[in-house]
Formats: C-alpha cells, sequence, structure tokens
C-alpha cells in the first residue's frame, strides 16, 4: 500500500519507519497516489492542512494523529465533514473511543453496563492489562459526575480482583493521567488496571 505523512514529525517518523519495514511504500510530506493519508501535525493545523490538499484526498482514507477538537472547540472531524472530507479515523481523541464504545471499532470487551466499559488493552504493559472507559465522553476524571464515584471505585476493584483470581498478578496499579501536563494523550476518561507482579519490570503508560 503507499501511505502518505503529512507533517513528518516525531512520532510521524517512527510510524513511518514501522510501515517501511512493513514493506509499505510511503510518500513523505505530499499526497500523490496514496491510497492513505497519515496526518501527524497539531490539532491546530489539520484543518488547514487537510483543506491545502483537499482536491487531492477526496476519496483517500485520512489517519489523524491528534486530538478531535479543533483549538476553538469544534469537532475536526465535523468541519472536515462540512468540507467534503469524511473517511477519518483518529488514532487519538474521543473518535477512537466513542467508535469503540459504539462498536464500530473492535475491541475485546471484558465488562460493559450503563456507564462504563473495560477492554483489554490494545497495546499492554503487562498481561491482563485492561482499560476501565466512560461510555459518555467525559475528557478527564475531574469532568466525570460525582455520581459516578462509587460505582468507578467498585468496578476498578472487580477488575483488580478479577486479575488477581486469574494469576495474572499478585498487585495492582491504576493510572489516570489528566491533562497533557501529566502525561494524557487520549483526551477521554479511562483508568488503567496494570496488573503487576514481583520482579518484573513493566513500562509507563
Amino acid at each position: 500500500m503507499k501511505i502518505s505523512i503529512l507533517g513528518y514529525g516525531n512520532f510521524g517518523s517512527g510510524f513511518g519507519e514501522y510501515l517501511s519495514r512493513l514493506n509499505h511504500e510511503i510518500i513523505k510530506e505530499e499526497v500523490g497516489d496514496a491510497e492513505l493519508v497519515f496526518v501527524s501535525v497539531p490539532s491546530f493545523a489539520v484543518v488547514p492542512v487537510l483543506l491545502g490538499v483537499k482536491e487531492k484526498i477526496i476519496g483517500k482514507k485520512i489517519v489523524i494523529c491528534s486530538k478531535g477538537f479543533t483549538d476553538d472547540g469544534k469537532l475536526i472531524g465535523d468541519v472536515l465533514k462540512e468540507n467534503a472530507i469524511d473517511d477519518i479515523f483518529f488514532l487519538y481523541g474521543p473518535t477512537l473511543i466513542e467508535g469503540i464504545v459504539k462498536g464500530e471499532i473492535s475491541a475485546e470487551i471484558v465488562y460493559e453496563d450503563d456507564n462504563f466499559i473495560v477492554i483489554n488493552d490494545a497495546h499492554p504493559v503487562s498481561e491482563g492489562h485492561c482499560l476501565i472507559l466512560s461510555k459518555r465522553h467525559y475528557e478527564t476524571l475531574f469532568d466525570l459526575p460525582s455520581t459516578f464515584g462509587g460505582e468507578l471505585v467498585a468496578l476498578a476493584k472487580a477488575q483488580g480482583l478479577r486479575l488477581i483470581k486469574e494469576s495474572k498478578a499478585e498487585g495492582i496499579k491504576f493510572v489516570n493521567n489528566n491533562f497533557e501536563a501529566a502525561g494524557q494523550v487520549v483526551k477521554h476518561f479511562h483508568l488503567h488496571v496494570i496488573p503487576h507482579k514481583k520482579g518484573k519490570t513493566i513500562g509507563r503508560v
């Protein structure tokens, strides 16, 4: 497959190298005859960059490595669809998780109720690593209604105990990053449930 990468930043560069090893042909900084266009630019630049090459990308699949909002709070996807650019997938941001919640994007679902869904992490740092996601879009823990607190704590405890009982863990770490300065990448509330075993070092999330 021919893949165009617009905005060849650190993430785009690494992604391009990875795709090249999979024998995909990479086109840097232009669309050309690529079948898929990968956009690796800051969120404020996504719309201007794509509108600048609109005639070349109509009908192509677009993958955007950015949060789902413009700086003035509009959904990037909505702005692009208004301009007839509609075959879009976000690596990060609310679109990805909303797609999982709606069943439009596949994921290994462990548990589901009216307010939360639990999935296995697609890139686990240890065996059994899972995520608790809010079904409605809340960007951080601070946006989550306080009335959800008891339910969230009960669910976190249940998932931790499940992993211990399945012999995947001797200890459990719960991780929730809020805001970019604290390392939050996906702009949708999610709580990591990470199994630990003695003597094993695992990566950061």
